[in-house]
């Protein structure tokens, strides 16, 4: 049947149909196979800088997939995987003057400051396909 549904949906398409066809999954698979972890500290800076929620999330998820002690090979720490170079200079511009590298493995930090830099980028750049392309590759990659 979801075939069926995905072929449909598909022919519509291409026909040029702006149909949606929406599949529901019970809440509870959904919260399980995508545990949404942190939701108040995330929440609270998506509102904060006027951003989608879920959109801070997915940026959460795809950089540590909720883990606070994640760190790159580049580098990068924490939830929103910033480098610490970039975490000093969101700290300096937003009050900030006793930044160490520690305190990215604390969530709240980490996504006040992630959420921070998704709006100074969201002001930069405009489009939010070229915002989320500067937070992962690079500013200078974009």
């Amino acid at each position: 049947m979801r075939l069926l549904t995905l072929a449909a949906a598909a022919v519509l398409a291409v026909a040029g149909v702006g149909a949606w066809i929406v599949e529901s999954e019970p809440d509870f698979y959904l919260r399980t196979r995508y545990p949404l972890e942190y939701e108040h500290i995330i929440r609270g800076h998506a509102a904060n800088y006027e951003l989608d929620a879920a959109l801070l999330a997915a940026v959460v998820y795809a950089e540590s997939r909720f883990d606070p002690m994640a760190r790159s090979d580049a580098g990068a720490v924490g939830l929103m995987q910033l480098l610490p170079e970039t975490a000093k200079g969101i700290a300096l511009r937003t009050g900030g003057d006793r930044f160490v590298v520690a305190d990215l493995v604390d969530p709240e930090i980490n996504v006040r400051y992630g959420a921070w830099y998704l709006d100074h980028l969201r002001d930069r750049y405009g489009q939010m396909r070229l915002v989320l392309a500067a937070y992962h590759a690079g500013q200078g990659n974009v």
